[in-house]
């Protein structure tokens, strides 16, 4: 659903307010649990003037206030159809993806590696991918490379035209 402006007046606001709104406590978390129309990812959806809306939105501009161009709202209860405007931030969208339960969001909190190497300082790089690199890791990967290929040309089974070294115009028998 593309991000526009909401037309809010007395109507659409009245709108909002008769629809079904139920409060539960989740945690530590007062929800307000939009139970009109869900969509199929979990986020309430309201028709104002005849478009769609998402709910956390309109309820966010109703008891907030505008939400600033480039920003998405976050539910920090992490309840994708709560409406409760104390539980809507409006933050950047890698920020709310960061923020989540998702695969990047797990690989950006990790402060160190597989290996347990700190991600930190000078040990860590950024990837063409933007993911973040071990420095430490890659030492090693790269020491074991020349290891094995060493171990493998020293016992032949690695032929010359094989071998990173090897002289190109020689020919095997």
């Amino acid at each position: 659903m593309k991000l526009r402006d909401i037309p809010l007046n007395e109507r659409s606001i009245a709108t909002f307010m008769e629809r079904r709104i139920q409060i539960e406590h989740r945690n530590q978390w007062e929800c307000w649990l939009w139970k009109d129309c869900i969509d199929h990812k979990g986020y309430g959806k309201v028709k104002i003037q005849g478009s769609p809306y998402l709910a956390h939105r309109v309820g966010y501009e109703i008891f907030v206030g505008s939400i600033p161009p480039g920003f998405v709202i976050d539910h920090l209860c992490r309840t994708r159809h709560c409406v409760n405007p104390e539980h809507l931030e409006p933050v950047t969208s890698a920020e709310n993806t960061y923020r989540g339960q998702s695969t990047a969001a797990e690989y950006r909190q990790r402060d160190h590696c597989m290996r347990g190497h700190p991600l930190a300082g000078e040990n860590v790089y950024i990837r063409p991918d933007r993911s973040r690199g071990c420095r430490a890791c890659d030492r090693i990967r790269n020491g074991e490379g020349r290891k094995r290929r060493r171990m493998a040309k020293k016992s032949g089974a690695l032929s010359p035209c094989n071998s990173r070294s090897a002289d190109f115009n020689h020919r095997p028998d």
